[in-house]
């Protein structure tokens, strides 16, 4: 709840945390805290599982500006992956643009759909 309605920046800190010491549950106060981000294609990028080649920042960079991607491109991407490209895509184009992307590996296709949502 401490999250709902804040600015992206914003440093929120925790107040306290379960502790087991020897046996036993204690609240402590702590200094841990995180920062409410906004989402984006490189936070995404490092969250992913690296269970395929995972293309960075330049990278996706030098890819879309060679392909002069901009709102309203239509692309057809080969082998998707962990999805960490095609959404670098996908931001390129949208909001009028279109994505078509395939994965002719099953075992990596799992539900790819639902990742990219």
């Amino acid at each position: 709840d401490d999250v709902i309605g804040k600015k992206y920046g914003t440093r929120i800190y925790s107040t306290s945390r379960q502790v087991k010491t020897k046996g036993r549950k204690r609240t402590r106060n702590t200094t841990d805290y995180m920062y409410i981000m906004s989402f984006s294609p490189e936070i995404w990028t490092e969250s992913l599982s690296h269970r395929t080649q995972i293309l960075y920042t330049t990278d996706n960079s030098v890819i879309v500006g060679n392909l002069h991607l901009k709102p309203g491109c239509r692309v057809a991407e080969s082998g998707t992956g962990s999805g960490s490209l095609s959404h670098v895509l996908a931001r390129a184009i949208c909001p009028e643009g279109h994505l078509d992307t395939y994965e002719f590996n099953d075992h990596r296709d799992g539900n790819k759909i639902e990742t990219l949502k």
